[in-house]
């Protein structure tokens, strides 16, 4: 998570459980959504949009990554790739 704030810190506000598979990156620009869904697809990175999980609620955009699945090594070489796409 050190290193998601410190490479997307400027994109993104983190929201991490202090349990739990997933954690919930805010976007800090709303316009970016798009983008970086678009940028998401095209990486094979699968984060799941927020508002997947909201019936009723408007709620700012957001993404829900989840983190159980991959081991650290994998992660981090997918935050490189996010990161490398989206500039």
């Amino acid at each position: 998570m050190k290193e998601f704030n410190k490479l997307l810190g400027d994109r993104f506000i983190l929201q991490i459980p202090e349990a739990g598979l997933n954690f919930v990156a805010w976007l800090r620009c709303e316009t970016d959504f798009a983008r970086v869904a678009r940028v998401c697809t095209a990486i094979g990175i699968k984060p799941s949009p927020l508002s997947f999980y909201c019936i009723e609620a408007k709620l700012t955009p957001a993404f829900v990554f989840g983190f159980a699945a991959w081991t650290p090594a994998q992660i981090r070489e997918s935050l490189l790739r996010f990161v490398s796409a989206l500039r």
